[in-house]
């Protein structure tokens, strides 16, 4: 069975809130714990929070390989916004486009296929609006 973008989310939360768990434990039992054991609680615990981290990136790849919209589509449009707005000079344009890619973000994060894509698109139009 393929890991699906809600079952990579889940598990990126899994192991986030044990890595929590696992910081928590050290600290409050410090006091008992020989050097050895605070140290190896603390390597788990980053080792944890970067599966979660991992786990985090694989679910949005994931998201992407499920939207009509390409990554090629995605890096493209924040290509154009990142040197349209290196270029200008003016703020609420600026601000436009970055309140544009803000969207494009959350819109991955949300995984909704249609939000991805009408944000991806927006981004681009709102750039080449701008620029010209």
């Amino acid at each position: 069975m393929p890991l699906t973008a809600d079952d990579a989310f889940q598990l990126a939360r899994n192991f986030r809130e044990v890595a929590k768990q696992v910081g928590d434990t050290r600290t409050g039992k410090w006091d008992t714990l020989t050097p050895d054991q605070r140290q190896t609680l603390e390597n788990d615990e980053w080792d944890l929070l970067a599966s979660s981290m991992s786990m985090r990136t694989k679910a949005v790849g994931i998201v992407l390989e499920e939207t009509k919209t390409s990554l090629a589509n995605i890096v493209r449009a924040t290509d154009h916004a990142r040197k349209a707005i290196k270029t200008l000079e003016n703020v609420r344009a600026t601000i436009g486009i970055a309140s544009a890619v803000v969207t494009l973000a959350a819109a991955i994060l949300s995984k909704d296929p249609k939000t991805i894509a009408k944000a991806s698109q927006t981004l681009l139009g709102q750039v080449k609006e701008t620029i010209g």
